[in-house]
Formats: C-alpha cells, structure tokens, sequence
C-alpha cells in the first residue's frame, strides 16, 4: 500500500512540473507572435512616410531665333549692326536709278573707274542702297567686260548717317582686305564718287570701328581729310554692256 501512495504522489509531481513547463513556453510564443502583428502593423505606416519619387521639370524649349538684317542687303532700310542706327535719306514714291562707280583694270593694266546703274525702290535709304550696293559688287554681266570687285563682300557695314550734309560711313575691319597700287586708290575714289550721288551729300566721312579711317589697303593709302569729286584722278566711263 505504502508502495502504491509513493507512486501515485510521483505521477502528481511530474504532472505538476509538465504544467509549468508549458506555462513558460506560451508567452515566449504569444511575444513572437505580437512581434509579428507588430511589425505588419508598422509597415504601412513605413511605406506611407516613404518620400515620392522626383518628378522632372518639363524640358524648356528655346525661342525660335529671328535672323537679324543685313545691312549691307540695299533692301533693308532700316538694317541695323552692332546697335547702331542705320539712319539715311529715304526715298519716297517711284523707284529712284541710283549711280554706283567700281574699279575696272584693262589687259593693258590701266585702270580706269566705271559708272553703272542700279535701281533704288521707293521708299528706301537712298544711302544705306548706295553703301550696299557698293559691297555687293559688279553684276555677272558687269565683271565679264573687267569691272572689278571693289571691297570684299563679307565687309561689315557698322553704321550710315547723314548728319548736317555729311555722310558717315563706318565699316569694320575687313574693308583693309585691299592691295595693290594703284587698285585701293581706285577702290577709294569709286566709294567716294558713289557716295556723292546721295541727294545732299556735301562731305564724306569714312570710318572704321567707330573711328576715322585714315589709311586703306596695302600698300597704305593715305585718305584725304576732305574728299571732293572733282579731286578723282582717274578717268571716268560709264558701263556700255549689255544691262539686258
């Protein structure tokens, strides 16, 4: 009996030591769980605090670029360069024919000054057309009978003002692309007698960047202070071509 009652006090022993064992293990299981629940609960507060993606500025598009007149264009009166006013005489109604003299060298090697015709629509700078047309050269047919390119087309035209009866002209410096004697004499005086066909020019001015030119081309000629048509000395043709 007393072998029975020692049993049985055992079984109740290790039953009580089972219980809690089981006892201890449950809230080890129910924190890993709450972890778990806790951390599922925290994502979504991680992701709605996440910060938005950069968004690109639309791409600026440039405005479109107008092309700036040309002054050395006759057709362009009120053509400007380096902001300077381009301010002549302009012509009102009918087209006006205006003179223009270029340089002309014969198979002999005489070099004369040829007058040729140019028209002048109503309403342009009669001055700012005569420095143009200057620049621009003889015509095809022009340059088959010898009349030569006076200044080199890419010469800039800063500024054209007639002011009290004088016409200033002020070029940049590409119109010292000239040599030869006696060719930039000629080129100088065809310049100047173009010039004095503008109605009420008395004097001429010639100017480079803004200052006095003095001296043209290669080898240097030394330019008058006060230049009158009468002074040319060269002989004078007019253009006998074909103007067809």
């Amino acid at each position: 009996m007393r072998a029975f009652l020692a049993a049985l006090c055992a079984c109740v022993a290790l039953t009580g030591c089972l219980s809690g064992s089981s006892a201890e293990v449950a809230p080890a299981t129910r924190s890993a769980g709450s972890a778990a629940s806790s951390s599922a609960e925290s994502a979504p507060s991680a992701r709605a605090t996440s910060k938005p993606a950069p968004t690109r500025a639309p791409a600026q598009v440039p405005p479109a670029r107008t092309a700036a007149p040309n002054p050395t264009d006759p057709a362009a009166p009120n053509a400007t360069s380096g902001g300077t006013p381009l301010t002549v005489t302009a012509t009102q109604g009918p087209p006006v024919a205006l003179r223009v003299y270029f340089p002309r060298m014969d198979s002999q090697g005489q070099v004369t000054l040829v007058q040729v015709e140019r028209t002048v629509a109503g309403g342009q700078d009669l001055a700012l057309a005569a420095v143009g047309s200057f620049i621009a050269g003889p015509s095809g047919a022009e340059r088959s009978t010898n009349v030569g390119i006076a200044l080199h087309r890419g010469t800039p035209l800063r500024a054209v003002e007639l002011r009290d009866g004088t016409l200033i002209v002020d070029f940049g410096t590409e119109v010292q692309r000239l040599a030869g004697t006696p060719w930039v004499e000629a080129v100088y005086w065809s310049l100047v007698l173009t010039l004095f066909e503008v109605p009420e020019v008395q004097h001429v001015e010639l100017r480079i960047e803004g200052q006095p030119l003095t001296r043209l081309g290669s080898p240097p000629f030394s330019i008058p202070s006060d230049p009158r048509p009468e002074a040319v000395p060269f002989a004078v043709q007019p253009w006998e071509g074909d103007r067809s």
